[in-house]
């Protein structure tokens, strides 16, 4: 089964286009920071500045999980 995330503090998962509405709103209201929790007990960190955006994934140890990006 695939994991499922969900805005931290929050206990219903949403799916990918709400995630990235939640964001936006989130943007939108000078909010450029937002973590989520995975059904898996990951922990996954969006961090942004409008035009680039740090994502790191973590182990629910709060450890590294592995890197994000175009080459990951």
């Amino acid at each position: 089964m695939a994991e499922t995330w969900a805005f931290a503090g929050d206990d219903i998962a949403v799916p990918p286009e709400e995630a990235v509405a939640g964001l936006r709103r989130r943007i939108a209201a000078g909010c450029f920071g937002a973590w989520f929790t995975g059904s898996a007990g990951r922990l996954l960190s969006v961090l942004t500045n409008t035009e680039r955006a740090l994502v790191m994934l973590l182990d629910a140890d709060g450890g590294p999980r592995s890197p994000l990006g175009p080459r990951a």
